[in-house]
């Protein structure tokens, strides 16, 4: 209808509603990328500068859902351009939030993502708008923690969980029971973890919103019921989680977690897990995601060390302490080496 009397101002406003469907909800991110680039091409012939927003805001999250984080830092840098030139709070802390959790992060700049998110955080504080408030703490306290540093990120992301109570923003609050959940993994309070992917899962289901980050949330939980022996879990079940992934982004988790539990069902099962953390290493190599690399690389040293391969795993475990301190995360630097 739109198209049919010309309302090219609305128009824009359409293709990034279908667009950011297409990536959340449908996760067809070619097709997202394709409705946003129109949204992003009208919205600068019709000079409507929300649209335009949003639509590289989008579009960076479609990117970064591709691993393409350089691309993706990209559009989320002209979101805070154009957020700094209006003085848009809102804007400036949404993009340098998500630059930091999402690409700096994922791209093994774990220092730059510290201080950004901790420079985001202090101008969401001086704000006072719990909606961005929320996503300050929720980035801030990811970055914390693939910094290594435990309790300052516990703090932030428990902090984020409380704002959401109140803000109910659909992304962010998974997002922060995702870092907090991993959190309470690598401490063993795997009660703890447990509670939270089940959470994100309720939040995401009851929203109808990302299929696949759901799944990954189900095959946390079930990481996090396998160490505390309150599931039986069939080995060839957990391959339909990898099988029905569509986003890059999630491959080399979804790999590490399948080595983990299989790696405590028992010994039987250690050929298969191998082939699994071989499956991550490759994938999280492939896209650069460096962080998440060194931790394959210690779940590797993990195995290895069960099998009675000390040789090999204190070099799968010297790989991890080296690729944590290029990234920048110093506190899981010396929580490996004290391990090494």
């Amino acid at each position: 209808l739109t198209k049919k009397i010309k309302y090219r101002k609305r128009l824009s406003r359409i293709y990034v509603a279908t667009g950011s469907y297409y990536s959340f909800v449908e996760e067809k991110t070619s097709k997202a990328i394709e409705d946003l680039s129109k949204a992003i091409k009208l919205s600068e012939e019709t000079g409507d500068f929300l649209s335009l927003w949003y639509a590289y805001y989008f579009t960076g999250s479609a990117y970064w859902l591709e691993c393409d984080f350089d691309r993706s830092e990209t559009f989320f840098q002209v979101c805070y351009d154009l957020s700094k030139a209006s003085d848009n709070t809102t804007g400036i802390c949404f993009s340098m939030g998500q630059n930091a959790a999402f690409n700096y992060a994922s791209n093994g700049k774990i220092e730059s993502a510290y201080n950004v998110g901790k420079e985001t955080l202090r101008i969401a504080k001086r704000s006072d708008d719990i909606f961005i408030k929320q996503m300050a703490y929720s980035c801030f306290g990811t970055c914390c923690f693939m910094k290594g540093f435990f309790d300052e990120a516990e703090s932030m992301l428990l902090e984020a969980i409380k704002l959401y109570g109140k803000t109910k923003q659909v992304a962010w609050g998974p997002w922060a029971y995702q870092s907090l959940g991993e959190l309470y993994d690598a401490e063993s309070r795997f009660d703890e973890a447990m509670d939270c992917y089940r959470n994100a899962i309720l939040v995401l289901e009851h929203r109808n919103f990302f299929p696949c980050w759901i799944k990954l949330f189900y095959l946390k939980e079930v990481q996090a019921k396998v160490m505390i022996k309150i599931t039986n879990v069939q080995p060839e079940s957990l391959v339909e989680f990898a099988k029905e992934n569509k986003m890059k982004i999630f491959e080399g988790m979804i790999s590490n977690s399948i080595c983990d539990i299989l790696m405590d069902l028992g010994i039987q099962h250690y050929p298969e897990a191998e082939k699994w953390i071989d499956k991550a290493i490759k994938a999280d190599k492939r896209i650069g995601n460096y962080w998440r690399l060194a931790k394959d690389y210690a779940v590797y040293a993990d195995l290895l060390k069960r099998k009675g391969d000390q040789v090999n795993a204190k070099e799968k475990l010297g790989k991890a302490i080296e690729i944590f301190k290029e990234c920048g995360a110093d506190g899981w630097a010396v929580r490996y080496e004290k391990e090494f």
